[in-house]
């Protein structure tokens, strides 16, 4: 590759290779791209992309100085970071993800209320037994176990489920994620660990509910 020729009448060389670059969209695949010296391929929209150590918008005069040492008439506009050309171009992303952790959490709220309506209704359905295990001696704790793990082995199951369809799901969701592996070890521990603290709360209420059952009336209502 390097030192091949093309163009018209083979005037045009290679010198170099660079790595592939995205121009108009993070999404889009990379792309054919030929870079010419800027004496050879004169364009009146010129992008200068500058490296510096330390803080970068503090580098601005300096740079504005440089080039107008070298053409005092040329423009000089948009300036702006790295960062902030990042942030212009995954707006539209970020737009996206926002409203999905909106989503999510709605629908985090509407699962933890399912939840414990689920608990309540086993606990109703069990009150009879809840308050034969208290009249036997179970005490306050033993019944909030066992209300605690009836709820837990179903949010459990659920949330391994899911595991596995985002294991499965990852590389698909690859090509929508910037700046974050796909299989991102955080993400995957953060998640679950969220859900099941959610889902535990939630099955701690009909279990304290539960502990307030009197025995005699439990056994004379059933």
């Amino acid at each position: 590759m390097i030192g091949a020729r093309g163009g018209t009448g083979n005037d045009t060389r290679v010198v170099g290779v660079v790595q592939d670059g995205k121009y108009r969209s993070m999404r889009e695949a990379p792309l054919p791209y030929s870079y010419f010296p800027i004496a050879q391929s004169y364009s009146p929209r010129v992008t200068l992309v500058t490296r510096v150590d330390g803080d970068h918008m503090a580098m601005l005069p300096a740079l504005r100085r440089a080039i107008q040492a070298i053409e005092p008439t040329l423009p000089i506009y948009a300036e702006r970071t790295l960062e902030t050309q990042l942030a212009r171009a995954v707006v539209g992303e970020r737009g996206g993800a926002t409203l999905l952790g909106i989503f999510g959490a709605v629908a985090l709220l509407l699962a933890a209320v399912g939840v414990s309506g689920l608990g309540s209704n086993g606990v109703q359905q069990r009150i009879h037994e809840i308050g034969v295990r208290m009249a036997l001696g179970a005490t306050r704790p033993n019944v909030v176990r066992l209300v605690v793990e009836q709820g837990m082995a179903l949010v459990l199951v659920g949330v391994g489920l899911g595991l596995v369809g985002a294991v499965v799901l990852s590389r698909t969701a690859a090509s929508l994620l910037f700046g974050v592996s796909p299989t991102d070890v955080l993400t995957f521990a953060l998640v679950p660990t969220v859900l099941t603290g959610v889902a535990l709360i939630a099955c701690l209420f009909p279990a304290c509910r539960a502990t307030c059952i009197e025995p005699t009336r439990a056994l004379r209502d059933n």
